[in-house]
């Protein structure tokens, strides 16, 4: 079931102008945030690097000759007791256990689309949609822009996390509760491990509950659907052997590493690379839209103001955003290659000595110009 609401804005000229003025000091602000964003992204801790040092630990049995040092271990995390979630849940062999609760609720869906007037005034049509659907987090439907008609209870059921009150990685002792570890597999549910009551069914590997049905849910129905990390699940983990325990590791003294991950050594630090390389990517693609944004935020009044003759207003808006793209991929692309090399010792070595190396050879040159013949 879904309806639409249409509401229609008129906005004045004068109206319009004050709004891209404002919208300029928030282009600013996205701009030379973009250069903090790419900045601290190339500085960022390539955690690949900071596993490869690590000793091979023996995994069967403590070894005293890596005892005080920096290791990985591979081997199953077990937990040590069972985890359940009363009352929907028997105990079982879990090492993390997620609730994960979605309600039956009507959702807000809007869409814009706005006309320039001749004059430089516009005429803004949003339509807003309401759709029932499953969502494991209703909004609050007095924010609706038409809340008549779609009224979401609150959730009487809420997600939740549970963990194993205390775990092993084969023979070693680890603080589940500030171990990263890696995320669970959907758990299937069956009647052997779910806890029914009166009012809820097992269906679809969801537990249901409400006044409607499965095929025909009611608005506040909700379904419980669970994930989990099975106890003996092989992974390697980082971190500072200290007798038959594993503890978190401090990288250059101030950042925590203690991790683990799925798969043996190779997979692990391979997963932290390329954890490393996509969100890398991922922030080096938003600084470049923030920066663009910004910009056309800067210039918007420039269209805003030619808008008083539409077609006008459209070639420079196209114009600006062409100019802003371009703009801002060659701000990005320096601002990345800068940022790389002064975050890299190395690099940043090599470019202080062609610097000086060059100077040296301009100054030569000079000086050799000036020498009469």
């Amino acid at each position: 079931m879904s309806d639409q609401f249409v509401k229609v804005v008129h906005t004045g000229f004068l109206r319009r102008m004050a709004n891209s003025i404002f919208g300029v000091l928030f282009g600013i602000l996205l701009f030379f945030g973009s250069f903090v964003v790419l900045w601290m992204n190339e500085g960022r801790i390539d955690y690949s690097a900071v596993a490869a040092p690590s000793q091979v630990a023996n995994a069967d049995r403590v070894d005293p000759a890596t005892d005080g040092k920096y290791v990985s271990i591979t081997g199953a995390l077990t937990a040590s007791e069972a985890v359940g979630d009363d009352p929907y849940l028997n105990p079982g062999p879990y090492v993390r256990l997620e609730r994960n609760v979605e309600m039956y609720a009507w959702v807000q869906e809007s869409s814009s689309e706005t006309t320039s007037n001749t004059g430089g005034s516009s005429t803004t049509k949003t339509t807003y949609t309401y759709k029932q659907q499953w969502t494991s987090s209703p909004a609050d439907s007095s924010n609706f822009e038409v809340p008549q008609g779609h009224s979401n209870p609150s959730m009487a059921i809420q997600s939740e996390t549970r963990l194993a009150p205390s775990a092993t990685l084969a023979a070693y002792q680890v603080d589940i509760q500030t171990l990263e570890i890696p995320d669970g597999k959907a758990l299937p549910l069956t009647r052997t491990i779910v806890r029914l009551g009166d009012e809820s069914q097992l269906v679809d590997n969801y537990i249901y509950s409400g006044t409607g049905t499965p095929g025909t849910p009611k608005i506040g129905d909700l379904r419980i659907s669970y994930t989990a990390l099975a106890s003996g699940e092989r992974v390697t983990a980082f971190g500072v052997q200290k007798g038959g325990q594993l503890t978190p590791y401090m990288y250059r003294g101030e950042t925590q590493f203690y991790r683990a991950l799925s798969g043996d050594r190779t997979t692990a630090i391979a997963t932290l690379r390329s954890e490393y390389v996509t969100l890398g990517w991922i922030l080096r693609i938003v600084g470049f839209f923030m920066m663009w944004i910004g910009l056309m935020l800067c210039f918007n009044p420039i269209s805003t103001f030619l808008d008083i003759l539409p077609i006008a207003g459209k070639a420079s808006g196209c114009l600006i955003s062409g100019a802003s793209a371009g703009a801002a991929l060659v701000l990005t692309t320096i601002t990345v290659i800068i940022a790389v090399i002064a975050h890299n010792v190395f690099l940043l070595a090599i470019l202080l000595a062609l610097i000086i190396g060059g100077a040296a050879f301009w100054g030569k040159m000079a000086k050799n110009k000036m020498q009469p013949q």
